[in-house]
């Protein structure tokens, strides 16, 4: 059987209110969302490239989402040099949906061929 902490990770409950996550959403996360330079999928998550400078972003980033999603599990990897860094994102089923929708970028629409 589950222990109260295993179970209390799997589950995909965040504990913002509504407002305080607008808050994160027009915040931290649209700082990620804009500056990601590339997506890699996981089995169960996302690992996304950032470059250097957004280092202190990224530690806030993980800093905050712990304190209200305790079912995700965050790794940074960061290339030689001043060479970018890797943000990796995993949880539970279902976790990876949730992921994707806060921080892919929306997808641009095609434009419009006209004769």
């Amino acid at each position: 059987m589950a222990n109260d902490d295993e179970t209390r990770k799997s589950a995909l409950v965040c504990t913002l209110t509504s407002a305080e996550l607008q808050e994160r959403r027009t915040g931290v996360i649209a700082r990620l969302r804009e500056s990601a330079q590339e997506f890699r999928e996981l089995k169960t998550g996302w690992s996304i490239r950032y470059p250097e400078e957004q280092v202190d972003v990224l530690v806030e980033f993980i800093r905050l989402e712990r304190q209200c999603c305790s079912f995700l599990e965050f790794a940074l990897r960061f290339e030689p040099g001043s060479g970018p860094v890797w943000l990796s994102i995993t949880g539970p089923e279902g976790a990876k949906a949730i992921i994707g929708a806060e921080l892919k970028p929306a997808a641009k629409p095609e434009p419009v061929k006209t004769n």
